[in-house]
């Protein structure tokens, strides 16, 4: 199961809002920018399978608009019930103006 580096957004997306929303194939995928370092996590909330880009992106906490779970972005560990299992996380990287994930 290799991993592939897919190209997500330009810098620029992620300058007014943190967070960006990117569908990968079958997969929805969560950019964020914490401090202007971008993370990228699965984009659905292990809860309720909730789209997590319409929550709040707080520090590098992100909050579910559903239910409230909380998952800390830059490693997908739960910090709020009522998930309880972490988001996945994909490494990125930055080349010039352009973010991609390893996924």
């Amino acid at each position: 199961n290799q991993m592939k580096k897919i190209f997500l957004a330009f810098r620029k997306e992620l300058t007014k809002l943190p967070t960006k929303e990117c569908v990968v194939g079958k997969r929805l995928i969560l950019l964020c920018r914490v401090k202007n370092k971008y993370y990228a996590t699965d984009g659905i909330c292990t809860h309720e399978q909730i789209p997590l880009a319409a929550g709040g992106l707080h520090k590098a906490i992100i909050t579910c608009p559903m239910h409230g779970a909380q998952f800390d972005v830059t490693t997908g560990k739960v910090k709020a019930l009522p998930a309880t299992e972490a988001l996945k996380t994909y490494s990125v990287e930055v080349q010039g103006e352009k973010i991609y994930a390893f996924i």
